[in-house]
């Protein structure tokens, strides 16, 4: 979610990057705070570390 909107994620999120399509929105900019939540599973690579509580 950027400003309040919902975007997709393309491809997987590593530990240090990950890709959303915000493609014909020119209102965001760098430093737009980015909030991920609900994310299912195989959006997330394997190799991170899961901790459930």
């Amino acid at each position: 979610m950027i400003k309040g909107k919902n975007y997709n994620i393309v491809g997987k999120l590593g530990m240090n990057h990950g890709i959303i399509d915000i493609t014909g929105d020119y209102d965001i900019k760098v430093g737009d705070e980015v909030i991920l939540n609900d994310i299912s599973p195989m959006y997330i690579n394997s190799n991170i570390r899961r901790e459930y509580i």
